[in-house]
């Protein structure tokens, strides 16, 4: 997103203005320590709607009303402010401001916020759509799973570099000390970066619902073709009887495939039957055939079921004659050590070996009572095994066995009925009822009706996918990972690394958000993060590579919603501490810690690098760097003044300007 932000500062008490000027391009704040230069990016952290009030306490909270920033964002122009207090919130736009030293807290009337309200609108301002971040149904129905609304608090990460951050091995990130924030920031970083909006995120949530819905529809099917199927083995049971009462056959063409296809043909020929010429078949012999079969078959089952009940019974004798045995094992009382000594017979004074031979038998007789309770283990486990599978195996013939006795019990129907002079020709049209009434139970299932909505609801989720696939999300991020690599390459030839690490590359990994040297390209490559290289030089410089390399991609893609703005504080602290500089004017030689022209130079290559990237950009990308380090000669820039907004040294100078007070 472009932006310029053309002040940062505050109103006193007395509503004074206090703060600093800002230019495109590169931007110094300079000047010696506790004067609030670390405090302008707390400001703009603070009026981007921060939870957390981090601006230092002292001068500037015992003298401010109210914070604010001037910005422009796009093509308008912005004053965002809020009250010291945290309790009021305010969004200016399209004001003109002729003096922004002139300003007065009159133009914040009518103009507050509530602070959700006040974080959702900063967030529109910047171009984010999106309501929320859900790409399923179960994340739109639960915030803590990916429903939260992309905020401008997860792009404060991208831009600020505070200063116990810009050269830190630990930590890259502002904030990801916090793991919901880091994950937060991360998985909106497709938003950030423009590749997705909120027709990307109501396509993913629209597809979710439509698998789960075919889902649901898949069961229903597979739970209407179980049934048919069921349906099916029924009907043929029922045709066994009917060829059993009358000798005679009856549907010969039927098989699973027609009759889930088509049961209805089948109806019909049942109902062209002629009842009339139903006959009965003198001769037929079926039904003792078939109970003398069932019969055999019961009588094998039976066999085999009390062959696996006493092998089943064996196993768990063994199981428990073993299990007695290790407790007895384990009972036994054992001494931790022997000692094994030669004895001396009282009487002759000799050696003897006796009591050395009963202590080895002893440390043997230890040695295989431990082997014995450390293989028990290998030799219980398959029995187990085999107990579980005979189990099973019992549970199994006992099935088998109940559906010989149900087939069993249908022909003993059939005899009681003729006990009771139900005639054979009746029973044969009870039955030809049944078949009916099996076909009708299949035909009633909504199998084609399933089969056309799944159909249908895979046309739309097509539909929906080929939406989402217009965004190329996959192929984005892999570019973007490539484009900042090579970003961080072209940066890191201005600015020195050890030379130890002059075969590695410099890795982002756009997945976990991870910083590392890595030599090689393979999966197997070596890597090295930052907390295991020494030198603050080296942590500042990855550092600096990464968030150039950032603000680059931002700023090169239009749709991004990242201010085009990047923060800096106490850069040049690895070579100068602050806590050095209390003089009127910055001497290295006395801030330094280290070979003073040799620190110089690190700095003077460090700001030379944001100058020119600032100029590459067209100083579309606004650097704003509050440092103590001053007079610094930075290549292509002939007067360095030109880059400095504010110089903080005399007495009462700072960001409230004390000498107002006088």
């Amino acid at each position: 997103m472009k932006t310029l932000l053309k002040f940062i500062g505050l109103f006193d008490q007395r509503e004074r203005v206090h703060g600093v000027e800002l230019k495109a391009g590169l931007n110094l704040i300079t000047g010696r320590s506790s004067t609030g230069k670390s405090s302008l990016i707390e400001i703009f952290d603070y009026c981007m709607a921060s939870s957390e009030d981090t601006i230092p306490h002292g001068v500037i909270k015992d003298h401010a009303k109210l914070f604010f920033v001037w910005m422009v964002i796009g093509e308008t122009e912005y004053i965002i402010g809020r009250d010291a207090a945290g309790k009021e919130f305010y969004i200016v736009d399209n004001l003109i401001v002729d003096d922004i030293w002139q300003l007065s807290t009159d133009i914040f009337d009518n103009h507050d916020y509530k602070k959700d309200d006040y974080k959702i609108q900063l967030g529109i301002l910047f171009g984010i759509d999106a309501p929320n971040t859900a790409e399923t149904v179960e994340q739109l129905n639960d915030k803590r799973k990916g429903a939260q609304r992309p905020s401008v608090r997860n792009m404060m990460p991208f831009i600020l570099q505070h200063q116990n951050l810009v050269a830190n091995k630990q930590a890259l990130f502002y904030r990801f000390d916090q793991k919901e924030k880091r994950d937060e920031t991360i998985d909106q970083f497709k938003v950030f970066a423009g590749f997705v909006d909120a027709n990307y995120y109501a396509l993913s949530v629209e597809a979710s619902l439509l698998q789960e819905k075919i889902g649901r529809l898949e069961k229903k099917l597979s739970k209407a073709q179980e049934d048919i199927h069921e349906t099916y083995n029924r009907l043929l049971d029922d045709i066994s009887v009917y060829s059993e009462i009358t000798g005679g056959s009856i549907l010969e063409d039927l098989t699973e495939e027609k009759f889930t296809e088509n049961p209805e043909s089948f109806r019909n020929e049942i109902e062209n039957l002629d009842y009339f010429e139903i006959k009965i078949d003198p001769s037929n012999k079926p039904q003792l055939d078939k109970y003398r079969k069932l019969e055999s078959e019961e009588n094998k089952l039976m066999a085999q079921l009390r062959e696996t009940q006493l092998h089943l019974e064996e196993v768990i004798g063994s199981i428990d004659y073993i299990e007695t045995y290790k407790n007895a094992l384990e009972a036994t009382h054992k001494p931790k050590s022997v000692s094994i000594n030669y004895s001396v017979c009282p009487f002759c004074h000799q050696h003897t070996e006796h009591t050395l031979n009963e202590a080895k038998g002893l440390a043997d007789a230890i040695s295989n009572l431990n082997d014995e309770l450390r293989n028990i283990p290998s030799i219980i486990r398959p029995l187990h095994e085999e107990k579980i599978r005979l189990q099973e195996e019992v549970e199994e013939i006992k099935g088998k066995l109940g559906e010989v006795d149900k087939a069993k019990d249908e022909l003993a129907e059939i005899i009681e009925a003729l006990k009771q002079n139900y005639s054979l020709q009746k029973q044969a049209y009870k039955t030809i009822y049944k078949i009916l009434s099996r076909i009708d139970l299949a035909s009633n299932e909504p199998l084609k009706e399933l089969q056309q909505n799944i159909y249908t609801l895979r046309l739309e989720l097509n539909k929906k996918m080929a939406g989402l696939n217009v965004y190329n999300l996959e192929q984005k991020m892999v570019l973007a990972g490539r484009g900042i690599r090579q970003s961080m390459a072209q940066y890191r030839k201005t600015i020195n690394f050890e030379t130890s690490l002059d075969d590695y590359s410099l890795v982002f990994d756009l997945e976990k958000f991870e910083l590392y040297f890595q030599k090689g390209m393979n999966e197997y490559a070596e890597k090295k993060y930052l907390r295991a290289i020494g030198s603050g030089a080296n942590w500042l410089n990855a550092h600096l590579c990464l968030f150039l390399a950032l603000a680059d991609f931002f700023y090169t893609h239009k749709k991004s919603t990242v201010p085009s703005l990047l923060f800096l504080d106490q850069p040049s602290q690895v070579y100068f501490p602050a806590q050095k500089d209390t003089g009127d004017e910055f001497n290295p030689e006395e801030s330094g810690i280290g070979k003073v022209d040799e620190d110089m130079t690190a700095v003077n290559r460090i700001f030379s690098l944001l100058y020119d990237f600032c100029k590459k950009h067209g100083n579309g990308i606004q650097i704003i760097v509050t440092d103590h380090a001053d007079d610094l000669k930075i290549e292509g820039l002939e007067d360095f003044e030109e880059i400095v907004r504010a110089r903080w040294r005399k007495e009462g100078e700072g960001l409230v300007d004390l000498r107002l007070e006088s």
